[in-house]
């Protein structure tokens, strides 16, 4: 049995063709580049930023919802593999009138080329996750033949090396964090996994050589029968971060999001799925139950897209779309 959608749930769902990018400058933070290096090194065994790679695209995402730029600040999404940089920076803005009680009625947030999200969810209202905790400033990621395949190329990927200048440690570096996401994968908190048993807890099996044991054997993490997936949380309620974007006061949205991707020839070889799960739960407690109203969604470089609907406390609103990068002849 498969995990579903609590039935309060609001399911929005659009797909987008991207055919064309350019590039813009963007600086990075310091810290940023430190945290993803020492993760890179092997110091720092829960990485921050992990890179979806396991067909012709690779694309670098972060666990406070940027996506799209390297570690180092270059374009993070190549395409095909192992060639340049076709996009620089990704991410959604979103934007309403959000009827909580308290002013400004119009807030704003998402990310650009900053973000205006800190990892983790929302305990309760106007309470997040400590974010420098690892364990939640963290982004998992799963592939199911992670124990044999070939992680060559995604540890030069990872490491920012030539294919040459890998080393079996990179290797079994990059299959451990593999290993370790398995293990961990964040059911709790939201994180999509099939249920084998029915019982909605997430319980992985291993065989005896430590190979993980597959849906419908065992639970099994991951989405659509994907070969690839990640999956992270974030929230709008650190005020330095939500209002340095676009000056806006935070909503209260926990948001968490999945990638996921297949092996194979084209088409799906050159697609990245994303979507994105809005959790309103209000920036402080209040008598009037927050609720968001008339919010437009705008997706990296493409056209914007208005979506007229109200979310809730306790609901669920999905948006999900596809990256799409068309091989020219």
């Amino acid at each position: 049995m498969r995990r579903t959608i609590s039935p309060k749930a609001v399911f929005f769902t659009v797909a987008l063709l991207l055919t064309q990018f350019r590039s813009d400058a963007l600086l990075f933070g310091s810290d940023r580049k430190d945290q993803v290096r020492l993760a890179r090194s092997g110091l720092a065994f829960e990485p921050d930023a992990t890179l979806m790679n396991i067909n012709n695209i690779s694309m670098w995402v972060y666990s406070d919802g940027q996506s799209g730029n390297d570690p180092d600040g270059d374009s993070g999404v190549v395409f095909p593999r192992g060639t340049g940089g076709v996009v620089f920076a990704d991410g959604i803005v979103w934007g309403g009138r959000v009827q909580d009680g308290a002013n400004p009625l119009i807030r704003a947030g998402g990310q650009t080329y900053s973000t205006g999200l800190m990892p983790g969810s929302i305990l309760s209202p106007g309470q997040a996750e400590d974010f420098t905790a690892p364990s939640v400033n963290r982004v998992w990621r799963i592939r199911r033949d992670y124990l044999t395949a070939d992680l060559s190329r995604e540890a030069a990927e990872f490491y920012l090396k030539d294919l040459s200048e890998v080393s079996t440690t990179d290797v079994e570096l990059l299959r451990n964090r593999y290993a370790r996401d398995w293990l961990d994968w964040p059911w709790q908190k939201g994180a999509p996994f099939y249920d084998a048993e029915g019982d909605g807890v997430y319980k992985p099996r291993f065989r005896s050589d430590g190979s993980p044991m597959l849906f419908p054997e065992a639970d099994e993490p991951g989405l659509a029968n994907a070969d690839q997936a990640v999956w992270f949380v974030a929230n709008d309620l650190d005020p330095g971060t939500i209002q340095s974007l676009f000056g806006s006061p935070a909503i209260g949205l926990e948001v968490q999001t999945t990638l996921w991707a297949f092996t194979g020839p084209e088409p799906l070889g050159n697609v990245i799925f994303k979507r994105y799960r809005f959790f309103i739960k209000g920036p402080q407690r209040r008598l009037i139950p927050p609720e968001l109203t008339a919010c437009i969604l705008r997706s990296g470089r493409t056209p914007t897209s208005a979506v007229f609907m109200t979310i809730s406390l306790d609901q669920t609103w999905l948006w999900t779309w596809a990256t799409a990068i068309i091989r020219r002849t």
